[in-house]
This record gives structure tokens, C-alpha cells and sequence, in this order.
């Protein structure tokens, strides 16, 4: 699986498929909205706010309803 270079890369497909991936249920992203944290820099680069938004009203078990990125 591809990992995206940059934020604009993050949708809700990829998301889906990662989540899938890891086992983690198969409610369906619908939204991916990507919110750069300025100021802050990770070691690899650019951090960002995913906020996550799901198919079903609440993510579910083991579901992350946001997450950072770094490097991106």
C-alpha cells in the first residue's frame, strides 16, 4: 500500500483501506478533512489533524474519530 506524500493525498478511500487492513472493522469512511498544524514540525516534516468522519454515525470499537500524521 502506497503511503501518501501529502495531505491532498489522504481520502477517504485510503483511509478506508487502511483501517480494513489493520483489522479495525469495515465501517466506511466517508470524509478525510486534513487540517495542518502550522508551528509544528515533526521530525519527518509538516504535521497534520485528520479529523475522520464514517459511514455509520460513530466510528465504532477501535476506531479513530481523528489522528496526526507526520511527514506529511
Amino acid at each position: 500500500m502506497q503511503i501518501p506524500a501529502s495531505p491532498d493525498e489522504l481520502t477517504a478511500e485510503w483511509l478506508t483501506s487502511v483501517l480494513s487492513a489493520q483489522g479495525r472493522g469495515a465501517n466506511c469512511v466517508l470524509s478525510c478533512d486534513a487540517e495542518l498544524l502550522r508551528g509544528e514540525q515533526g521530525m519527518t516534516g509538516q504535521l497534520a489533524r485528520l479529523r475522520i468522519g464514517y459511514q455509520d454515525d460513530r466510528p465504532g470499537p477501535g476506531l479513530p474519530g481523528h489522528v496526526r500524521g507526520s511527514g506529511v
